[in-house]
């Protein structure tokens, strides 16, 4: 039982601080001052930019590598009314509603990505649509490895300063849409 209670407060913990991190207009948005001498493996992530596999037989590995964080996707997606569709391998549920879409409205954020599911409130712009698909791709590449990666890199470096953000923005941004008012914006997800 004791093991339990420690358990669930380093939970609790943990969730306070990632919480702190994401919180709109937080201290870290520029990120920290010592992203100046990052080291060489989280600046190459930071670029990468993973494709869709090619083959049938690479998109099934894929997806079964993945499927850890997209079952959860998908029972997130159940519970969230929508327009689905699927787009580039992911399934992409628009116009979300619920819990699901309440929380990512109150913490700032346009979308989510669990897996191979992307929960969007609102119509997705290609460029939105772009920086969820890096992080289907990242998902695919990394596969369980990806949430505790996330996770650990979020506590690190917060949001904006996060190697998987910052590639998924270079994504968007290399999509060559517009973002919305015409700005190539980087979608908060």
């Amino acid at each position: 039982m004791r093991w339990l209670l420690r358990v669930a407060a380093a939970l609790a913990a943990l969730l306070a601080v990632l919480s702190w991190r994401m919180r709109p207009g937080s201290a870290n948005a520029a990120g920290p001052s010592w992203l100046d001498r990052e080291p060489r493996l989280l600046a190459a992530l930071a670029r990468w930019q993973p494709a869709r596999p090619a083959s049938p037989l690479g998109r099934a590995g894929a997806t079964l590598w993945a499927a850890p964080m997209s079952l959860g996707g998908l029972a997130v997606a159940a519970a969230s009314p929508g327009q689905r569709a699927l787009i580039d391998g992911a399934l992409v549920t628009s116009e979300a509603r619920g819990p699901v879409a309440g929380l990512l409205a109150s913490r700032g954020f346009r979308a989510t990505t669990l897996g191979q599911v992307v929960l969007v409130r609102g119509t997705p712009t290609t460029t939105l649509l772009a920086h969820e698909l890096s992080h289907v791709r990242q998902t695919e590449r990394l596969g369980p490895a990806f949430a505790p990666l996330y996770l650990l890199l979020l506590v690190v470096y917060g949001y904006r300063a996060h190697p998987l953000e910052r590639a998924a923005r270079s994504a968007a941004a290399s999509s060559g849409s517009p973002g919305p008012s015409g700005a190539s914006a980087s979608p908060r997800s």
